[in-house]
């Protein structure tokens, strides 16, 4: 499953990128995660689905020293082969 999920709130400057890019590893998801030129950050992230909510909702309940207000997401079934999780500029 793949997530492209878009990110409001306070995730630029304070190290939100790199909290994002942590939490993804530790759920074992693979993808990216970058800034916006609107003040927003955008992640794309592939796994189970469920494995996605709970990274998500964990990022709703702790985002480092950032604070999330909203997530848009839309889903879909897209397959990425390569593993990992990446900041990308």
């Amino acid at each position: 499953m793949h997530y492209h999920v878009v990110v409001k709130g306070r995730v630029q400057g304070v190290c939100f990128r790199a909290t994002v890019c942590e939490r993804a590893k530790g759920f074992d998801l693979s993808g990216t995660v970058k800034n916006l030129a609107d003040g927003d950050v955008e992640i794309h992230v592939f796994g189970d689905e469920k494995t996605i909510d709970a990274f998500l909702e964990s990022l709703k309940q702790d985002a480092g020293f950032g604070m999330v207000s909203s997530f848009s997401i839309k889903k879909d079934s897209l397959k990425k082969e390569e593993s990992g999780f990446k900041v990308v500029h």
